[in-house]
């Protein structure tokens, strides 16, 4: 069978003496972009594909060609008006702003232009810029400022912050290096090693300080 339309209803399997030209189940010979094939459409409205009838991936036009590219839950969705965002998969994930990227996980949301987040779930990147990898419960609201871990909150511009979870972590001003790591922190660098432990001795390879 090949993909064509159905007597003006719209695209539908037909066997290949029915339509001229079309898309076979089994592939197609010679259909190069440069001679003007494609699969897709020519008017304003988005395309779908769907597996098992949910959708899997839904492509939107916009402004200037550049598209909206959503894949994974019916539930991720990018807000109207905006451009050039990506969701790579998962479930609930939103994006309010151009030029966005959710790679995937849940509840998440990229809420400034040029904002990323990784993955993870219930994380905020809403800052020009932002990025949090993944995690959970984090939040990047400064412009080019960074969260990850756990419960982890960069509020400033240009922050980077870490947080573990035991309590919430976030920076004081702009531009700061923020680690909440109760577990203790570890600087190496070959053999002279920078360790600061949860009692907070500081030690600099064998010897301690206090």
């Amino acid at each position: 069978d090949v993909l064509g339309m159905n007597s003006g209803n719209g695209l539908a399997w037909l066997a290949p003496s029915s339509t001229s030209s079309g898309w076979s189940l089994t592939g197609n010979n010679n259909a190069d972009p440069a001679n003007g094939y494609f699969l897709g459409t020519r008017d304003s409205l988005p395309l779908e594909l769907r597996v098992y009838g949910t959708r899997a991936l839904r492509l939107e036009p916009g402004s200037s060609g550049t598209p909206n590219v959503i894949g994974g839950s019916a539930a991720n969705l990018v807000g109207n008006g905006y451009v050039g965002a990506t969701i790579g998969g998962g479930d609930s994930n939103t994006n309010t702003a151009s030029f966005t990227t959710i790679g995937g996980g849940s509840i998440n949301n990229a809420s400034a232009s040029w904002a990323t987040v990784g993955g993870g779930y219930a994380n905020t990147a809403g800052g020009s810029g932002a990025t949090i990898p993944g995690g959970y419960n984090n939040t990047a609201n400064g412009n080019y400022s960074f969260a990850a871990g756990q419960n982890a909150h960069a509020i400033y511009n240009g922050s980077f912050v870490w947080g573990d979870g035991s309590a919430g972590a976030s920076d004081n001003a702009p531009n700061e290096f923020q680690v909440l790591a109760t577990g203790g922190v570890g600087l190496y660098t070959g053999s002279a090693n920078v360790n600061i432990v949860s009692s907070g001795a500081l030690t600099f390879g064998g010897s301690t300080r206090q």
